[in-house]
């Protein structure tokens, strides 16, 4: 590939993070790749804030392009626009969170095979890029709970000749071969917002796309979620495994949701209550964020763990449960 050639077309969808966006488009016009190789196509989904002016006023060393949604779509549809009018060969999507890493680009090209230095191994079709935590000076038990979430996926995914499974998609850092995109269809958009990435793994792996994992083709995940947050998140995939399982039936029993009978009293409980009984189930654990606090001020980590894992396994089958319209048709 000649120098000038455009080599990859970054897709950044972006809601309301204007700083966090700057801090991107900033480290890729630092980056180690030469800015007349990429174009950045950024969709605003549905802001609000003052990022679409300041995309308009500022200039960039590489070919920019911004999309305005309104309103918003989510991140699949977002992804999707920019993919369209994409005209590099090859596809990136980096969430507006991350960070980037120096040589972030080179390195999703060079996994790719298209900077001539990818050595003995085949090219890759998709790359993932670690989506590496920051971790914050003081952080509390939750944020190093999530830190070490992500810790054990990495270590697992780096292992000589892992067998890449479809929930280990991750849309954050992202990159493929603009062909295998359009062969295998889009984002599927009734995903918006949750578990888009991995049903998109799903049909790149019966595709029998190469898949790999690296470090060096990431960045820093600045923005991790607050428990509030991450009980939203777990609604949303309930609901979103529900949908999966409905779609891709073999795919049932590495499912969460497939665990709908047995396992501890405890859990089952749990399931219970937030299939049969939301509401009871929300004013049961009304009080956990101050329990959860507590715990964490006084140290007792293993009872924060347990009652940090019950709230969002609780809230994991509330989504299931609203998915389906009641606890009836989840336990069928």
């Amino acid at each position: 590939m000649t120098s000038g050639e455009l080599a990859v077309s970054v897709i950044i969808p972006t809601h309301n993070r204007r700083a966090s966006l700057f801090r991107l488009l900033t480290n890729l016009a630092n980056g180690t790749l030469a800015p007349d190789r990429f174009e950045v196509i950024v969709v605003a989904d549905g802001c609000t804030d003052d990022t679409i002016e300041a995309l308009h006023d500022t200039a960039f060393p590489f070919d920019f392009r911004s999309i305005a949604v309104d309103p918003g779509r989510g991140a699949a549809t977002a992804r999707n626009l920019g993919a369209r009018v994409a005209r590099a060969p090859i596809l990136l999507f980096v969430d507006d969170d991350i960070e980037p890493l120096p040589g972030l680009l080179e390195a999703h090209l060079r996994e790719h095979g298209t900077s001539g230095t990818n050595g003995p191994r085949a090219p890759a079709s998709v790359v993932i890029g670690a989506p590496l935590p920051v971790r914050k000076a003081g952080g509390g038990f939750h944020e190093a709970a999530i830190g070490g979430w992500w810790d054990q996926q990495f270590e697992r995914m780096e292992l000589p000749g892992h067998r890449f499974s479809y929930d280990e998609v991750f849309g954050g850092i992202l990159s493929l071969e603009k062909a295998l995109f359009d062969q295998v269809g889009e984002f599927d958009e009734a995903f918006n917002g949750c578990r888009e990435d991995p049903e998109l793994g799903l049909r790149l792996i019966r595709t029998g796309a190469r898949i790999v994992f690296s470090r060096a083709a990431g960045g820093y995940h600045h923005e991790v979620r607050s428990l509030p947050q991450m009980l939203v998140r777990k609604r949303a995939e309930g609901r979103s495994d529900v949908m999966l399982a409905e779609r891709y039936p073999e795919i049932w029993l590495t499912l969460r949701v497939s665990t709908h009978a047995g396992g501890p009293a405890s859990l089952r409980w749990l399931r219970w209550l937030a299939l049969h009984a939301p509401r009871l189930g929300k004013l049961h654990f009304a009080a956990n964020g101050r329990a959860l606090q507590l715990l964490e001020r006084f140290r007792f980590r293993s009872s924060w763990r347990a009652l940090h894992a019950a709230t969002m396994y609780f809230n994991y089958w509330c989504g299931v449960g609203a998915q389906l319209g009641g606890g009836r048709r989840a336990l069928e």
